[in-house]
C-alpha cells in the first residue's frame, strides 16, 4: 500500500506545480491584457506598445502573486474545494495582490504607465475573471481527474466512529477530489470484534492508533470525537502526532481558537490540521536571527522612550526604574525578566498568589473588567501607580524585555513567561505551553489580549506552538503594533 500514497503524494506535487504555472500564465496574461487595453488598443488616447522594462516589473509582479497564493493557502490540497470557498480564497488574494502592485509601482517609481490607476483598476478586473475561470471551471475538472479515482489516492484515518465522524465519512467519500481513501474508524466505545459503522470497520481503540496506522499504511488522520475536554483531546493529539502523520481535528473546542485566528473547515465544520514539521530546526535558527535583529532595532527606536518613561518613574513614585522578576522559559528553565516599574515598591505577591489560583482554577473570584470578562491580571489592581497605569495601557512597560529577546530567554512571539508559583497550580496539560520559547506577544495577547478564561488561554497557546511558522510570527507582529496602541489589555 506504500506504493499507492507515493502515487498521491507525486501526482499532488505534480498538479501544484502544473497548478501554479497555469496560475502565473493566468496572471501575466491578466497584466498584459489589462495593459493593452489600457494603452495598446487606442480606446483611452493614443495607442502605445509594450516596453521592455514594463515586461520585467509585470513578470516579477507576477511571481510575487504566487507568493501571496501561497501564502493564503491557494496551494494546499484541502482548499482546492469546495469550489466557492476556493474562489473566495482567490479574491482574497487578488485583492492583496493588487495593493501589492499599487505599492510598488510607487515605491520603485515604475514606468508612469504601469503607475496608471487605469491599468491597475483593469489589472484588477482582468486577473479576477481570468483566474476565476481557470481555478472555477477548468481546475476543478483537471483536480477531480487527476486525484479523484478511487483507490489512487492516500488512506484516511477516522479517530470516532460517532456522529461527527459518521459526518466526516460521508463527506471525504462523496468528495473524491479530496483524494482520500477511508480505511475505517477507531474507536473506544464501538471497537468490537467485526463491528462495523455503515460500510466502514472499526479497526480498533485509540491506543491501536499506531498498529492500525501501520497495518493498513494510513496517510492522514481524521479527529472527529466533538465532546472532550481539553485534557482528553491534547491527549488524542499526542497518540496521532507519534504517527508522524498530518492530523485534522474538528471539535467544538477549536471554537475559542475560530474566533481569534483563520482556520479550515471541512463542510461547515472548524477543522485545524497539524503537520509534521521537518524543517524545525532550519525555522528555529532564522526565527532566532530575526528576533536578534528586530528586538537590537526596536531597543535602539524605544531608547529615547524609555529614557524620558525612567525619568517619570523615578520623580512619581520612589522605587527603582526597572522591576526584575524570576519567571519560566522553555521547558520550565528560570530566568529574569525586565519591565518598567508599575507598581509601588515592594508591592508583595500574596493578593496576585491569590488571585491565580481563582483565576486558573476557574473560580467566580476571579477578576473582571466593566464587561464582566474574566482578566488574567488582577483588575483595578491598587498596587499599581497612576504612571504605571498608563504604561501597562499601551504595553509600554514590557519595552525592556527586548533585553530578554537579545539573551536568548525570550522570543518576540510566543507564550507569556509563567511565574514559578504559577506553573505549580498547572494542570498535566497547561505545561504544554513551556515546549516553546516564551515571548512578548502571541496569539492570545493580540486577539483576545487580557479578557479570556485560562483554559481558552493556554489553548490559544497550544495552537500556536502546533501552527508555528515565521509567517505566523510576522502575522502576529504585525497585529500587534495596532493592538498595543489601542490599550485594549495589556500584553
Amino acid at each position: 500500500m506504500a506504493a499507492v500514497n507515493r502515487e498521491h503524494y507525486e501526482k499532488r506535487n505534480t498538479m501544484v506545480t502544473l497548478l501554479a504555472v497555469a496560475d502565473f500564465v493566468a496572471i501575466l496574461s491578466s497584466f498584459l491584457f489589462a495593459q493593452w487595453l489600457r494603452f495598446g488598443s487606442g480606446l483611452f488616447g493614443e495607442a502605445a506598445g509594450l516596453r521592455g522594462q514594463n515586461v520585467f516589473f509585470l513578470l516579477a509582479i507576477s511571481a510575487g502573486w504566487l507568493v501571496l497564493f501561497a501564502i493564503l493557502g491557494l496551494y494546499r490540497e484541502r482548499n482546492f474545494f469546495p469550489v466557492l470557498d476556493q474562489l473566495f480564497r482567490l479574491f482574497k488574494a487578488v485583492v492583496a495582490g493588487t495593493i501589492l502592485l499599487l505599492v510598488l509601482t510607487f515605491l520603485l517609481k515604475a514606468d508612469s504607465h504601469l503607475q496608471s490607476r487605469l491599468f491597475v483598476g483593469f489589472s484588477f478586473l482582468t486577473s479576477l475573471v481570468f483566474l476565476f475561470l481557470w481555478r472555477g471551471f477548468l481546475f476543478s475538472k483537471l483536480v477531480c481527474g487527476l486525484l479523484g479515482k478511487k483507490g489512487a489516492g492516500r488512506r484516511a484515518l477516522i479517530v470516532g466512529a460517532g456522529q461527527r465522524g459518521c459526518h466526516l465519512a460521508r463527506y471525504i467519500t462523496e468528495c473524491p477530489s479530496l483524494g482520500l481513501d477511508i480505511v475505517g474508524f477507531v474507536d473506544d466505545k464501538l471497537a468490537l470484534p467485526g463491528a462495523k459503522v455503515g460500510n466502514l470497520a472499526v479497526l480498533g481503540t485509540t491506543s491501536d492508533i499506531t498498529e492500525v496506522v501501520q497495518k493498513y499504511d494510513v496517510g492522514e488522520i481524521f479527529l472527529g470525537i466533538p465532546s472532550l475536554s481539553y485534557a482528553e483531546l491534547l491527549t488524542l493529539i499526542d497518540k496521532c502526532k507519534a504517527t508522524q502523520l498530518p492530523l485534522t481535528l474538528t471539535s467544538e473546542l477549536l471554537n475559542v481558537v475560530s474566533q481569534y485566528s483563520s482556520v479550515d473547515k471541512i463542510n461547515g465544520i472548524p477543522a485545524v490540521t497539524i503537520q509534521p514539521n521537518r524543517f524545525l530546526e532550519v525555522g528555529q535558527f532564522i526565527k532566532r536571527v530575526m528576533d536578534l535583529i528586530l528586538s537590537s532595532l526596536g531597543l535602539l527606536t524605544a531608547l529615547p522612550v524609555l529614557v524620558l518613561t525612567g525619568i517619570v518613574i523615578k520623580v512619581s513614585s520612589p522605587g527603582p526604574v526597572f522591576f526584575k522578576q524570576t519567571r519560566l522559559g522553555k521547558n520550565g528553565h528560570p530566568f529574569t525578566i525586565y519591565k518598567l516599574r508599575t507598581m509601588v515598591s515592594d508591592p508583595g505577591d500574596a493578593v496576585h498568589r491569590k488571585y491565580l489560583k481563582d483565576f486558573i482554577s476557574n473560580s467566580q473570584t476571579a477578576g473582571e473588567n466593566k464587561q464582566g470578562e474574566k482578566l488574567f491580571k488582577l483588575a483595578n489592581d491598587p498596587r499599581i501607580t497612576r504612571v504605571g497605569k498608563f504604561l501597562r495601557r499601551l504595553s509600554l512597560d514590557e519595552l525592556p524585555q527586548l533585553i530578554n529577546v537579545i539573551r536568548g530567554e525570550m522570543s518576540l512571539v510566543g507564550p507569556r513567561p509563567p511565574l514559578p508559583y504559577e506553573v505549580k497550580l498547572y494542570k498535566d496539560w497547561h505545561t504544554k505551553r513551556l515546549q516553546v520559547k516564551p515571548g512578548i506577544t502571541g496569539l492570545w495577547q493580540v486577539s483576545a489580549r487580557s479578557a479570556v478564561g485560562f483554559d481558552d488561554m493556554v489553548m490559544l497557546d497550544l495552537y500556536y506552538v502546533e501552527h508555528w511558522s515565521l509567517l505566523f510570527d510576522l502575522q502576529l507582529l504585525l497585529k500587534t503594533i495596532p493592538v498595543a496602541l489601542s490599550g485594549k489589555g495589556a500584553l
